[in-house]
């Protein structure tokens, strides 16, 4: 008598170990997913207590400007910008003699940026005077729902997470 295994028994060992991998995988992105939501928004409250900081210090929040340049809607943070938080704005490094609120401003784990825009006392304008701002709106994208925030667009405010 021989002893090994039919095809049919490899073929049903091979479908099951075919289907578990398939479920893996599938939960391996959602974990994905997750995690990227999860560093958002550490981030956005990382952010928020820099700002507060900021805040308390300057009797007001960083404007738009970027080296005397106003982008177009706003200030990315991020990779692109690789800038910290210094004492009077958004720098690339902060001079020993000012204060860094956030040595690095983080980036987005995803393929999106996070939108910083400072406004005027009615909330409607750009703030681009040169100063503080009473105002500001970090903008960020949730892939999956997170902390009570659903998927979508979300903004980061002196009134919290939105």
């Amino acid at each position: 008598m021989k002893k090994g295994f039919t095809l049919v028994e490899l073929l049903v060992v091979i479908s099951i170990i075919g289907l578990l991998a398939t479920v893996a995988v599938v939960s391996l992105g959602s974990a994905r997913t997750k995690a990227r939501d999860g560093k958002r928004v550490a981030d956005m409250r990382s952010l928020e207590a820099a700002l507060e900081q900021f805040y308390s210090d300057n009797a007001g929040y960083p404007d738009n400007t970027d080296a005397g340049v106003i982008p177009a809607g706003g200030l990315t943070l991020g990779a692109a910008s690789g800038k910290a938080l210094c004492a009077t704005e958004f720098k690339v490094s902060c001079t020993p003699a000012e204060t860094t609120y956030v040595g690095l401003i983080p980036a987005d784990p995803g393929t999106t940026s996070y939108l910083y825009k400072s406004w005027d006392s009615t909330h409607v304008a750009d703030c681009t005077t040169g100063t503080t701002c009473p105002w500001y709106t970090i903008t960020f994208t949730l892939e999956s729902a997170v902390g009570g925030l659903p998927i979508g667009a979300h903004t980061a405010s002196p009134n919290g997470l939105q």
